[in-house]
């Protein structure tokens, strides 16, 4: 067939010729016929073709994508669902040395640890309260087939500072504070930049973060990276601690416990259980808080009697499937001073240091020993930073500074020291003493039968 062929219809054909036979017409017809599906054909095909690369220039783009950034990842958010899903897949392997570049953040002044396995920033603004914060670099080592979680998210944005993707998320806090976790993706680069707590507002944490960026540097001057395995294997969520002592590791109120070193006992020689802290010293010195007349102002009346307060409960949850705290009741609650005479002697040979000012602790007995209570309570900052279980709130005998809880004793030697302690009122018949031996023993001395 010629290749200046002329494409016509069937009807045009026939009427070319218009003296043939019918059984010329007959052929003329299916030749026509089959030029038509021929053509059909050819054409299906082409759009088959165009089909196939306009899914190419689709998927392409993608696909470049993937190759060009090496860490790529996505996150998601379910309502109702305390936690947030971040998945990381490893593409390379990161860059070996870098380093934090922070000159151009001129309002903080920056300074790194370093320690054995990581390297940690300290980012201080004396100007503005509350909004030091820490941050690490978190290397990515592998591809989290499980998505990384954080707990107690409230809320989170996503931003992109610099190429860099910002997660901000605002976590659930009982104190009311404004806290966030803040995670930079370096992606080019294989690493994570966590800030673990700032109370920044997001418009601050913007700020900050297109002022630090990872470069490359010397093995000498590099960071040091926490895996972003380990790093997992950190994320636990809070669990709450029920302790259960052995009856031998608790003594009652008459007899002697062993404490801090051997060889040192205790014995309480008086007890008082009173509403009012008329009569203690204002000195200082023998408060382990030193705004301890500030803090008393605010939780007594003018003639020195503890005033009630309101007291929440704090319950626990996985930070899942419920915020890891939140407020259940709130009652209301009266505070009493409980002052303690406790004798303390020193029955070796030698001078030794006795712990003179021990915390409490709350031991309810049970049938096989003594539970350790929970005393995990919202209260007034003011009654908080009084009612330290770290050890006794007043201490008559005190000379204050850093040995405030310890006094030296020489072989053989006794005395009686004068101790306050700031309880509430439903908790004093649990009340004790509370003591670590050096071999991590815990010891417990009972207040009350």
């Amino acid at each position: 067939m010629s290749k200046n062929r002329i494409d016509i219809t069937e009807q045009e054909a026939i009427d070319l010729k218009e003296n043939i036979t019918e059984e010329e017409k007959d052929l003329l017809k299916n030749a026509v016929k089959k030029e038509i599906r021929k053509k059909h054909r050819k054409k299906t095909k082409y759009m088959k073709a165009a089909a196939v690369a306009a899914c190419v220039l689709i998927v392409a783009p993608t696909t470049i994508y993937g190759k060009e950034i090496q860490r790529f990842f996505q996150s998601k958010w379910k309502q109702n669902i305390f936690r947030m899903e971040v998945q990381v897949t490893k593409e390379k392997k990161s860059k070996q040395n870098v380093s934090l570049d922070t000159r151009n953040l001129k309002q903080y002044e920056v300074t790194k640890e370093k320690s054995k396995n990581e390297t940690w920033y300290a980012f201080k603004n004396q100007k503005i309260n509350n909004k030091d914060f820490y941050a690490r670099l978190i290397k990515v080592d592998q591809t989290i087939k499980k998505k990384f979680f954080v707990n107690d998210v409230e809320k989170y944005s996503e931003e992109e500072i610099s190429g860099n993707k910002v997660l901000i998320l605002s976590m659930n806090n009982i104190d009311g504070k404004k806290d966030h976790k803040v995670y930079i993706f370096y992606e080019k680069e294989g690493y994570i930049l966590e800030i673990p707590s700032c109370e920044l507002s997001k418009n601050q944490i913007l700020n900050t973060v297109k002022n630090i960026t990872v470069q490359e540097c010397s093995k000498k001057d590099a960071d040091k990276g926490i895996s972003l395995t380990k790093y997992l294997k950190e994320q636990k969520g809070i669990k709450e601690n029920k302790k259960l002592l052995s009856k031998q590791s608790v003594a009652k109120k008459q007899e002697v416990s062993k404490g801090y070193e051997d060889g040192i006992t205790y014995q309480i020689q008086k007890i008082k259980v009173c509403d009012s802290v008329k009569g203690l010293s204002s000195e200082n010195k023998k408060w382990r808080n030193n705004n301890a007349q500030s803090q008393l102002r605010k939780i007594t009346d003018k003639k020195g009697k503890l005033e009630s307060y309101q007291r929440k409960t704090i319950i626990y949850g996985d930070g899942f499937r419920a915020p890891e705290q939140r407020i259940g009741k709130t009652q209301t609650m009266n505070q009493k001073l409980v002052f303690v005479e406790l004798k303390v002697t020193n029955t070796t040979k030698e001078t030794k240091q006795a712990e003179a000012a021990p915390g409490i602790c709350f031991a309810k007995e049970k049938q096989k020993g003594y539970e350790i209570l929970n005393d995990d309570y919202k209260r007034p900052t003011a009654i908080s930073k009084l009612q330290t279980n770290e050890a006794a709130a007043y201490f008559e005998e005190s000379n204050g500074g850093y040995g405030y809880g310890f006094k030296s004793l020489k072989a053989g030697e006794s005395e009686v020291y004068h101790l306050g302690y700031f309880v509430d009122e439903d908790q004093v018949e649990n009340m004790s003493l509370n003591f670590y031996g050096r071999d991590k023993n815990h010891r417990v001395l009972k207040c009350f039968e």
